[in-house]
Protein backbone atom coordinates (compact mmCIF):
# COMPACT_ATOMS: atom_id res chain seq x y z
CA UNK A 1 0.00 0.00 0.00
CA UNK A 2 1.55 3.55 -0.85
CA UNK A 3 0.34 6.82 0.08
CA UNK A 4 0.99 9.64 -2.40
CA UNK A 5 0.25 13.26 -2.32
CA UNK A 6 -1.21 14.98 0.72
CA UNK A 7 -3.96 14.17 3.04
CA UNK A 8 -7.46 15.73 2.62
CA UNK A 9 -7.32 16.46 6.89
CA UNK A 10 -6.72 20.48 6.97
CA UNK A 11 -4.95 21.50 10.25
CA UNK A 12 -7.15 22.72 13.02
CA UNK A 13 -6.82 25.96 15.36
CA UNK A 14 -7.92 25.74 19.16
CA UNK A 15 -10.25 28.80 17.50
CA UNK A 16 -12.24 26.55 14.89
CA UNK A 17 -10.13 27.49 12.57
CA UNK A 18 -8.13 25.28 9.42
CA UNK A 19 -5.49 25.62 7.52
CA UNK A 20 -5.37 24.30 4.39
CA UNK A 21 -2.34 21.37 3.73
CA UNK A 22 -1.52 23.35 0.65
CA UNK A 23 -0.58 26.30 2.63
CA UNK A 24 1.83 24.10 4.35
CA UNK A 25 3.19 22.35 1.32
CA UNK A 26 4.17 25.77 -0.76
CA UNK A 27 5.10 27.14 2.62
CA UNK A 28 7.86 23.95 2.95
CA UNK A 29 8.36 23.62 -0.55
CA UNK A 30 11.06 26.38 -0.72
CA UNK A 31 13.06 25.31 2.69
CA UNK A 32 16.86 24.84 0.51
CA UNK A 33 17.97 21.11 1.05
CA UNK A 34 14.39 19.66 2.48
CA UNK A 35 13.76 16.37 0.77
CA UNK A 36 10.31 15.26 2.06
CA UNK A 37 8.35 16.18 4.66
CA UNK A 38 5.23 14.50 6.67
CA UNK A 39 2.80 17.45 9.52
CA UNK A 40 0.82 15.05 11.53
CA UNK A 41 -1.57 17.04 14.05
CA UNK A 42 -2.90 14.97 17.39
CA UNK A 43 -6.01 15.22 19.13
CA UNK A 44 -4.44 17.81 21.76
CA UNK A 45 -3.58 20.07 18.38
CA UNK A 46 -0.33 19.30 18.89
CA UNK A 47 2.19 18.69 15.49
CA UNK A 48 4.35 16.11 14.87
CA UNK A 49 6.98 16.99 11.93
CA UNK A 50 9.48 15.17 10.55
CA UNK A 51 12.07 16.55 7.66
CA UNK A 52 14.26 14.26 5.58
CA UNK A 53 17.14 16.08 4.91
CA UNK A 54 20.59 15.94 4.64
CA UNK A 55 22.24 15.57 8.22
CA UNK A 56 24.92 19.20 7.50
CA UNK A 57 21.33 21.44 6.76
CA UNK A 58 19.43 20.08 9.77
CA UNK A 59 19.21 22.69 12.25
CA UNK A 60 19.17 25.05 9.93
CA UNK A 61 16.29 23.71 8.22
CA UNK A 62 14.73 22.75 11.69
CA UNK A 63 14.36 26.62 12.06
CA UNK A 64 13.31 27.66 9.03
CA UNK A 65 10.49 25.16 9.12
CA UNK A 66 9.30 26.33 12.81
CA UNK A 67 9.53 29.54 11.86
CA UNK A 68 7.14 29.09 9.24
CA UNK A 69 4.87 27.04 10.30
CA UNK A 70 4.51 29.13 13.38
CA UNK A 71 3.89 32.21 10.74
CA UNK A 72 0.89 30.20 9.22
CA UNK A 73 -0.72 28.17 12.24
CA UNK A 74 0.46 30.53 15.29
CA UNK A 75 2.50 29.49 18.59
CA UNK A 76 -0.36 28.10 20.49
CA UNK A 77 0.70 24.44 18.91
CA UNK A 78 2.81 22.56 20.65
CA UNK A 79 5.51 21.42 18.15
CA UNK A 80 7.72 18.43 18.12
CA UNK A 81 10.58 18.55 15.23
CA UNK A 82 12.55 15.71 13.90
CA UNK A 83 14.53 14.74 11.37
CA UNK A 84 14.00 11.13 9.42
CA UNK A 85 13.97 9.24 6.08
CA UNK A 86 10.50 9.38 4.93
CA UNK A 87 9.79 6.78 2.20
CA UNK A 88 8.58 8.42 -1.11
CA UNK A 89 7.47 7.00 -4.43
CA UNK A 90 10.16 5.99 -6.98
CA UNK A 91 9.24 9.44 -8.77
CA UNK A 92 10.85 11.25 -6.54
CA UNK A 93 7.78 13.36 -5.79
CA UNK A 94 7.96 14.86 -2.12
CA UNK A 95 6.11 13.12 0.12
CA UNK A 96 3.94 15.66 2.13
CA UNK A 97 1.10 13.76 4.03
CA UNK A 98 -0.32 15.87 6.15
CA UNK A 99 -3.19 14.68 8.57
CA UNK A 100 -4.92 16.20 11.15
CA UNK A 101 -6.39 13.73 14.33
CA UNK A 102 -8.02 16.44 15.79
CA UNK A 103 -12.24 15.16 15.93
CA UNK A 104 -14.14 17.35 13.53
CA UNK A 105 -16.73 19.14 14.94
CA UNK A 106 -19.10 18.29 12.43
Amino acid sequence: MEFAGRSLDCIALPDGGLVSPYRLDVLLEDVPGLRAFEVVQQADFSLDVTLDMPPDIGEQACTAVRRGLESVVGTALAMRMRTGLIERSPAGTKFRPIRSLVRSPV
